[in-house]
């Protein structure tokens, strides 16, 4: 226990438990650590003591792995997490070589929980971006849900989202959507939208995606260029209006 944070390290990583309140870790040992946040446990809520669990399996399957992967993790390139800085993808790189051999689902989980606790990079990849897009595109047609094509015909729309985004999304397709999606668990779904029936996405599909990858300040600073581009549209209609009579 240090400075009442529990920190576990080793050659390469520093890994930090962290309560939310009231010591946090300092930036300059955080930005050179994995920051994992804490919170108190709810009376609500059940959970399993720590005291009862078993490590004996959990050690030899370790040292296994360890010595059936050693070659192969020595000989793995290193593995920068698109989005992260320099730092934070030093830090999460031998996860990565580990989630990589597990598996790409693996790898993809690691990913998105590395964007999740990096300091520094929230919203800062195509993928948070998309987040952070389709989420306008929702609020702009006041729509909860639509089928994947109406979506990507949406993002690349000038008349429906901003002018950077149609540029942005003018070559994306079904394919590349849901790819970029998926790390942070949001897959389309089948849905019927009058008599119509297809795949698509809700919006409610994006509310933990938002909350955890996409910061508050974001959210508001992308309302604020919507308000005004709406209203631009709005002053256009008038003066053409005008001019028609």
């Amino acid at each position: 226990m240090k400075n009442q944070n529990q920190i576990t390290e080793n050659q390469n990583q520093t890994i930090i438990f962290e309560p939310i309140a009231p010591h946090p870790v300092p930036d300059t040992i955080a930005d050179r650590s994995i920051v994992v946040p804490m919170v108190r446990k709810l009376t609500s809520e059940t959970r399993a003591p720590l005291a009862a669990l078993s490590t004996a399996d959990i050690k030899a399957k370790c040292a296994r792995f360890a010595l059936d992967a050693t070659t192969a993790v020595r000989e793995c390139e290193k593995i920068h997490g698109e989005g992260l800085n320099d730092r934070a993808a030093d830090t999460f790189d031998p996860l990565y070589v580990i989630a990589r051999l597990a598996g790409k689902a693996w790898e993809e989980k690691l990913h998105s929980a590395a964007l999740a606790v990096a300091p520094s990079i929230q919203a800062k990849t195509p993928g948070t971006e998309l987040l952070l897009d389709v989420h306008t595109i929702f609020v702009v047609t006041a729509q909860k849900k639509m089928f994947t094509r109406q979506l990507i015909n949406r993002l690349n729309n000038e008349e429906i989202a901003t002018a950077s985004m149609a540029a942005k999304y003018e070559s994306i397709d079904e394919m590349e959507i849901s790819k970029r999606l998926r790390p942070y668990g949001i897959k389309p779904s089948l849905m019927r939208i009058g008599k119509d029936v297809g795949k698509g996405y809700s919006a409610e599909d994006f509310s933990d995606a938002l909350a955890r990858y996409v910061p508050a300040a974001d959210l508001e600073a992308r309302l604020q260029e919507v308000n005004r581009e709406d209203k631009l549209w709005n002053e256009l209609d008038e003066i053409e209006a005008a001019e028609e009579e």
